[in-house]
């Protein structure tokens, strides 16, 4: 008998009540005073109880488990199988029958998800608490890997580069460029309740271009008014120039060729504020505010000292966002320029980079003479001025930036109260 057999012996409800009967019978032996010889008979009746055991139950047990495990399943018999087991396999043949019919109707709507999902031509993937790719549909394949290359189990961070992306893995809807296949995408980033993260793309490819086109469209029909407004503007200069040259030729005094000369010089400045104003073609670039604010600072800190006025620069942290550097340097400036003006000697203008979670703010505050309530409903006129020899182009030209850039900008002031101005710009939120 080798060990199988032995364990097959072992574990059969025949030989179980054999031993049953002989230990439980021996041991009455010999704890009562019965003679030897009764063990012949208790002997007898656990072999006899091993036989009917053996044949009412073991054998009906192989008979059913050989049944149920004959394959296919037409060819499975119910024959020499009692009807207590025949009732267990009609039982199990139902709940089988069950299973499995629950199995295709999961199996049709898993089919159905996964083409529901492909036909709204949306990107799905799952990403594990480990931070590897554990699904991704087959649009989000057929977008990114026409190779027919499969993604499962790859690491999240290795997976963004391969096809180009950055977004952080956080909650929140993300606009992202994938220099892969040269499309835009927008980002759907949700937490699920077990810590893993659901992830959708969506190409929006052909609405940022519309987009982009309606901006363009309306920047240009914006553009024409204002180069109406501005050429009009222009006329009163051109006419005294005009007249300072005409004046001087007839008469040849200086005073005229001086006013001349000066006429000029504003004509100029105003040309130079359009052309700031009309600045386009800079592209938006990751910067850091606080460096800009610098710059500006070491331009202007000559003109403050002439005036005798102070420029400090408040404790302030490193903030990133992505403008129009040139632009916003000298917006900057701009501001920093009416601020110095606007003081009296021994004035102070204070700025400062500050950083939230979402957004980056740059201010400036003075302690000059203020804005008046006429000057208050024209801020941002062009060409509106309360100067002597200004422009009119300062503010407007940094409310343009501002308009073109998304940045919020705010100015507050009274008269004799001094100004206070703020920029408020979007972060750069941190990469994966």
């Amino acid at each position: 008998m080798n060990w199988s057999s032995f364990q097959k012996l072992w574990h059969s409800y025949g030989f179980k009540v054999f031993l049953t009967v002989t230990v439980s019978g021996t041991i009455i032996v010999l704890v009562f005073p019965f003679p030897i010889l009764s063990l012949l008979p208790i002997f007898l009746a656990g072999t006899v109880s091993w036989a009917v055991v053996g044949q009412l139950v073991d054998r009906q047990l192989d008979l059913l488990l050989n049944t149920i495990n004959r394959v296919p399943r037409k060819t499975r018999s119910l024959a020499g199988v009692s009807l207590p087991f025949r009732q267990v396999l009609r039982a199990y043949y139902n709940v089988l029958h069950q299973l499995e019919q629950e199995e295709h109707f999961f199996q049709k709507l898993y089919a159905d998800h996964h083409e529901l999902i492909d036909s709204l031509n949306l990107g799905v993937m799952k990403v594990d608490r480990q931070r590897r790719v554990r699904l991704a549909n087959e649009y989000f394949h057929k977008t990114f890997f026409s190779n027919g290359k499969r993604v499962d189990r790859l690491g999240l961070s290795h997976l963004l580069r391969r096809i180009g992306v950055k977004f952080p893995l956080t909650e929140g809807t993300f606009e992202v460029y994938s220099r892969k296949v040269n499309k835009r995408f927008m980002v759907d980033v949700l937490n699920t309740k077990n810590h893993e993260w659901l992830i959708t793309f969506s190409d929006i490819s052909a609405l940022w271009k519309t987009r982009k086109l309606l901006e363009r469209t309306r920047k240009y029909a914006i553009d024409s008014v204002m180069v109406a407004e501005f050429t009009h503007s222009l006329k009163q200069p051109l006419a005294n120039i005009s007249l300072a040259l005409d004046m001087y030729r007839r008469t040849q005094k200086e005073n005229h060729l001086e006013k001349l000369g000066n006429e000029v010089k504003l004509f100029q400045e105003k040309v130079r504020g359009i052309l700031q104003v009309f600045r386009h073609g800079e592209e938006q670039e990751p910067a850091n505010l606080l460096d800009i604010v610098k710059r500006a600072v070491r331009y202007t800190e000559p003109i403050a000292a002439s005036k005798n006025v102070r420029i400090v620069v408040a404790r302030s942290t490193d903030a990133r966002a992505s403008i129009q550097i040139k632009r916003l340097e000298n917006a900057l400036k701009n501001l920093i320029l009416n601020s110095i003006e606007a003081c009296d000697h021994k004035g102070t203008v204070k700025l400062a980079v500050r950083n939230r979670r979402d957004t980056a703010s740059v201010y400036i505050a003075d302690n000059g003479r203020g804005i008046s309530e006429d000057a208050k409903m024209n801020l941002f006129r062009p060409f509106f001025t309360t100067k002597e020899h200004g422009t009119g182009l300062g503010l407007f030209s940094a409310k343009h930036f501002c308009d073109e850039n998304d940045v919020i900008m705010k100015i507050r002031g009274d008269p004799d109260k001094g100004c206070f101005v703020s920029l408020t710009f979007r972060r750069i939120p941190d990469e994966v």
